[in-house]
């Protein structure tokens, strides 16, 4: 793949937030044309495909502010200050599953939406489970759902599945393990 590379010539910080800032960049392409991006600079994010052993998969369902929407999803979060992804990954799965793995292996990474951020999400396939739940974070109300392999493959088709990272997740498990 040929590449074309684009020279940042500044950038201004809009908004700081606690989980991510808004800046504008002023950046010039390859054929010296000058532009303006907005980025959102995110410290990155953990989706976890947790399978019981019954070889259920488990998801959650909570409702999305962003959105006014309850939504079916795997497991996921935004890392800590300075926090490692594998332990961004474990405490996720705690808090939002009640479960803790045994076996957790970094299975795909994944650029979120890399045309305005980045967000890099790092999907980890959790296995052995046992419970050891951790407090939930404010606002987030979640109900823990358990489905065989079918169901969710049919809960895709559907569209009743409609988060984005869990599809991404679940489709490239699938596509390894069929």
């Amino acid at each position: 793949m040929k590449q074309y590379p684009h020279s940042i010539i500044g950038s201004k910080n809009i908004y700081i937030g606690e989980k991510f800032s808004l800046r504008i960049v002023n950046a010039k392409n390859q054929n010296n044309q000058l532009y303006n991006k907005e980025i959102i600079e995110h410290p990155g994010s953990v989706v976890i495909l947790p399978i019981d052993k019954n070889q259920d998969i488990i998801l959650i369902e909570q409702h999305r502010i962003a959105i006014n929407k309850t939504i079916i999803e795997l497991p996921a979060g935004t890392l800590g200050k300075n926090e490692d992804h594998y332990e961004a990954a474990n405490r996720e799965l705690r808090e939002e599953t009640g479960y803790r793995a045994k076996n957790v292996k970094l299975i795909h990474k994944m650029w979120v939406a890399p045309g305005y951020s980045s967000e890099c999400c790092y999907l980890y396939l959790a296995e052995n489970l046992v419970p050891d739940p951790l407090p939930s974070d404010l606002g987030e109300d979640i109900i823990v759902i358990r489905k065989n392999v079918n169901d969710v493959k049919k809960m895709i088709v559907s569209g009743e599945i409609e988060d984005q990272m869990t599809l991404a997740s679940l489709l490239f498990f699938f596509s390894r393990n069929d």
